[in-house]
């Protein structure tokens, strides 16, 4: 058995604004890319810290850039965790992406 991977149906208005968007960033299709979306109720959150630790282990690990998703209202969570990890590696491999491609949930 073959794994095809996982397929996402998208809008052509948001693969318009995430190719424009990764354009500007400089992203490639080789890249290894991997996107946090910190936000939770309280009860759920996993402590910044803790994303900041996991980011650092994978650029170590040749990951190329962190992105961090969330709504406007996320931007505090996600700047500190994205400075944390741009600080420890000392690079500018996290980038908060709060605001422009928010998290939500699905409509059922």
């Amino acid at each position: 058995m073959t794994n095809a991977g996982l397929e996402l149906s998208l809008p052509d208005e948001v693969r318009a604004r995430v190719a424009a968007k990764a354009g500007s960033l400089k992203i490639n299709r080789s890249e290894k890319i991997v996107g946090f979306c910190p936000s939770a109720n309280m009860h759920k959150c996993w402590p910044h810290e803790r994303f900041a630790e996991l980011g650092n282990k994978l650029i170590k690990d040749g990951c190329t850039k962190i992105l961090l998703f969330g709504s406007s209202s996320d931007k505090q969570k996600c700047r500190i965790i994205a400075d944390a990890i741009n600080s420890t590696s000392g690079s500018s491999m996290a980038i908060d992406m709060s605001g422009i491609f928010p998290c939500s949930r699905p409509q059922l």
